[in-house]
């Protein structure tokens, strides 16, 4: 049975989608009148409004690109820092919802940990920890930052 479905399914679903009927989608269309998607931040895409808060407050940068040189071991041709002192070599990531599923924890250590073996110091923050903490994360920040060797 599972042969048969894998074999007819592409068939079926090119001539029962109801996508490819036009009076269908003029439907559709008109339900998800002002609808869109929400809006997410992260490679790609602008600074979010915490990293710009950050930032600005701090004096640094924000999408700092690190090139990781070519793409080997699983790593990316570079690594996007969300607020960045490059000459410091200090950088903070600042994390969404989506950094609280296991995979990407994964990727985020792998990340810190190549940062970390070229002598930066990678410190992480929650957005909502940053909107409604601004001053504590500055001064945790700066507690730090005072402390590290440059």
């Amino acid at each position: 049975m599972a042969s048969t479905n894998q074999k007819y399914a592409s068939h079926r679903m090119t001539v029962s989608n109801p996508m490819a009927n036009m009076i269908s989608r003029a439907k559709m269309k008109t339900s998800l009148s002002g609808h869109a998607p929400s809006v997410r931040g992260g490679n790609g895409h602008g600074a979010t409004v915490a990293e710009q808060l950050l930032a600005e407050a701090l004096g640094w940068e924000t999408n700092v690109i690190v090139c990781t040189g070519r793409r080997e071991d699983g790593y990316p041709t570079h690594y996007k820092l969300d607020v960045a002192n490059q000459e410091k070599r200090v950088c903070i990531e600042i994390d969404g919802p989506s950094h609280r599923a296991i995979s990407r924890q994964e990727q985020d250590k792998k990340k810190e940990n190549f940062l970390q073996n070229r002598g930066w110091l990678v410190l992480r923050f929650s957005n909502q920890e940053v909107l409604q903490n601004l001053e504590t994360c500055l001064v945790m920040v700066l507690a730090k930052i005072s402390g590290w060797s440059w």
